[in-house]
């Protein structure tokens, strides 16, 4: 993790925005109960996929299951960045875990399959 020198963090004032908008800030990202899942060193310019990748880094997520990510009511949607929500240095994020898309079917031969509705692939006869 990269940290700023005390010296910075009470001088950071005196840098330029764009420099300062350079800076990794610290976001916590929490679940829906309020516990802390990961804490990310990030950039404003980070969007849903580094947010992903780094919180599947710190907290284990069930295979086939969604993650939504929002600041406050704000979604982190794919094409959007931190910049664009609203995030700033010390901003908490929720994360939203959705289980698996599936569906069952069953045929008159009396086979049943679940199937991965997203990619259309049987999981299971």
């Amino acid at each position: 993790k990269w940290l700023k020198p005390s010296w910075l963090r009470a001088c950071s004032w005196y840098f330029p925005i764009e420099f300062r908008s350079l800076q990794p800030m610290q976001v916590v990202v929490l679940s829906v109960k309020g516990e802390e899942v990961a804490t990310l060193s990030a950039g404003p310019s980070w969007g849903l996929s580094e947010v992903l990748t780094a919180v599947q880094e710190q907290y284990a997520v069930a295979p086939g299951a969604r993650i939504q990510i929002f600041h406050g009511l704000s979604p982190l949607l794919a094409h959007a960045s931190f910049a664009d929500i609203g995030v700033t240095e010390d901003s908490h994020l929720t994360m939203v875990v959705l289980p698996p898309r599936r569906v069952v079917t069953a045929s008159s031969d009396g086979t049943a399959r679940l199937w991965d509705a997203t990619s259309g692939e049987c999981l299971h006869t």
